[in-house]
Order: structure tokens, then C-alpha cells, then sequence
């Protein structure tokens, strides 16, 4: 009984002799030539057959300890710096080809700053241009070959676009879907074969958009139904008639509209009635007259309406 009490104490206590390689997990005190199986510095027990109650090096101090914590955080600082430089030159990067054929074709477009004048100043001279993307564009009288040259997907900021008398094709269209923060989009009298309006339903922020010309099909109506924030909307010499204005009832923001030189009646102006927020009707040369604008004015209070030749009705 004796001798295996002696034995078990012999296991536990480092011997005298023994290479200082386990220490206190507590206060990293070396646990050699002890007489009992506890650190004499801070009272913690330990079993040598048990690696999980010592440590086989000492512990680092408060200040190694505070000190990686600082280095990781000041390392994921410089990592999202470089993350965030790498996302603007990227961007600034992509457009760069396009800015470049807009040049070529010597038309209008102007440029912003998407970061503040603090990031500015803190990028200095040599990378404040990062920042800068395409805000508005405006192109007249472009033939097919220049308008294929251009992707406006690469402008993910640009929040004007104004295209008027310009040879396009539905691939031209299609690179406007997605561009989530166009505001203004104008295409006038452009000359395009069965147009595709279909992208005009990836565009959530558009609050202006004409359409002027007979190149808009009917079925194009359907694509503006969903444009929940459209103020303002010009079908002026689109063919509409008197069914597409009824699919023009859920604009609920719509303020301004334009419908001149199209067949409509007095039975399309019946659908605009639900149009409560609408401030200004132009209806020149339409089947339109004055009885079904008197109609139409008395239903939405504060309505103004212009006719033939700007006569106010």
C-alpha cells in the first residue's frame, strides 16, 4: 500500500534532475524540483500524466498577448483598405474603355465622385481619380457602328443617360438592364428595328424616361407598368392608345405625362383618373376635347393640362 502511494508520488512530481519543460498553465512558473503537485506561485494543480493540466512552454505575458490582438485588428484594417482600393481602381477600371470610345465620338457625358471629399484627401492627387465614374451621357445623331462600339454596362453609376436620332439594336438596349442607378433615361426619336423594352424593368430608380417615336410598340407599355417611382413619362408619337394608358394606372408617382400627337380619346382619359398625383397632361393633337379635359380636371384637383398650339384648357 505504502510502496504504491510512494510510486504514484514519484509520477507526479517532477524530479530535480529534470529539463525545465513543463510549466504552470496559470502563471507560467517553471514546475521542477517540487515537492508536491501544486505551483507554489499561484496554488494550481497539476498532474504530470496529464498534459492538459501543464504547459509545455511558457505562457506569453499580458503584454504579447494584447500586443497580437492589436496587430490582428491593425492587419484586417489594412486588409480592407486594400480590399476597398482594389474595389475602386476595379470600378474606375472597367470604365475606362467605354470613357474612352465616348471621347472617340467626341459626344457630351460629365463625370462624379462616388466617395467624399475625406476619402478624397486621403487617397491624395495620385488616386483621387479612383473615385470618379460616368454620371450622364448624352449622344445625337450616332450611326450603328459608333453606338455598337459602346457597353454601357460598364457604367454602373450613370444616372442620365439622353439618346436622341441614334441607330440602335436590341443588344444596345440590352446592356441597359441592371444599371440600378439610372434616374434618367431619354431615347428620342431613336431608329431601332422591333425594340425589346424589356430591360426597363431592371431599372428600380428611374424616375424620368421618354420614349418619343413610333418605334415603340404596344406591347412596350407593359415594361413601364412596374416603374413604381416614374415621375415623369413621355410617349409623345409612340402610337399609344386608349388601352395602353390603362396600364398606365398603377404609376402612382407619376406627376408629369406627355401623350401628345397618339389616338387617344376621351375614353382613355377615363383610365388617368386613378393617376391622383398627376400635375401636368400634354395632349397635343389628340382626338382629345374639351368636354373630356373638363372631365378629367374636375376628378384630379390641381391638374394642369395643355392642348393644341400650349392652349391652357
Amino acid at each position: 500500500m505504502n510502496d504504491r502511494l510512494v510510486g504514484e508520488t514519484d509520477r507526479t512530481v517532477p524530479g530535480a534532475s529534470m529539463t525545465p519543460r513543463v510549466f504552470c498553465k496559470g502563471c507560467g512558473y517553471a514546475l521542477v524540483g517540487l515537492a508536491s503537485c501544486k505551483c507554489p506561485e499561484c496554488g494550481r494543480g497539476f498532474d504530470l500524466g496529464d498534459r492538459r493540466t501543464f504547459a509545455q512552454r511558457p505562457p506569453r505575458g499580458w503584454v504579447w498577448r494584447w500586443g497580437r490582438r492589436v496587430a490582428g485588428v491593425v492587419l484586417l484594417l489594412l486588409l480592407a483598405a486594400g480590399v476597398g482600393l482594389f474595389w475602386l481602381w476595379w470600378g474606375w477600371h472597367a470604365e475606362q474603355p467605354t470613357i474612352a470610345q465616348l471621347r472617340g465620338t467626341g459626344k457630351e457625358f460629365t463625370v462624379r465622385s462616388i466617395g467624399s471629399e475625406r476619402l478624397r484627401s486621403v487617397l491624395g492627387k495620385r488616386l483621387e481619380d479612383l473615385t470618379d465614374r460616368v454620371d450622364s451621357v448624352r449622344m445625337v445623331r450616332l450611326g450603328a457602328a459608333e453606338t455598337n462600339q459602346l457597353d454601357f454596362r460598364t457604367l454602373t453609376h450613370i444616372q442620365k443617360l439622353i439618346l436622341v436620332e441614334c441607330e440602335l439594336s436590341n443588344s444596345n438596349l440590352s446592356h441597359l438592364a441592371g444599371l440600378r442607378k439610372l434616374k434618367v433615361l431619354g431615347l428620342n426619336s431613336v431608329r431601332i428595328e422591333k425594340p425589346d423594352l424589356a430591360f426597363l424593368e431592371t431599372l428600380p430608380a428611374l424616375s424620368a424616361l421618354q420614349l418619343k417615336g413610333k418605334w415603340v410598340a404596344n406591347s412596350g407599355v407593359d415594361h413601364i407598368r412596374g416603374l413604381k417611382h416614374l415621375q415623369y413619362l413621355d410617349l409623345r408619337e409612340t402610337g399609344i392608345n386608349d388601352d395602353d394608358l390603362q396600364k398606365l394606372r398603377s404609376l402612382s408617382s407619376l406627376d408629369h405625362l406627355l401623350i401628345s400627337e397618339n389616338p387617344i380619346s376621351e375614353a382613355g382619359l377615363e383610365h388617368l383618373i386613378a393617376l391622383k398625383s398627376l400635375r401636368l397632361l400634354v395632349i397635343d393633337e389628340t382626338l382629345l376635347d374639351s368636354a373630356g379635359v373638363a372631365k378629367l380636371k374636375q376628378a384630379i384637383p390641381g391638374l394642369e393640362v395643355s392642348g393644341p398650339n400650349r392652349r391652357r384648357w
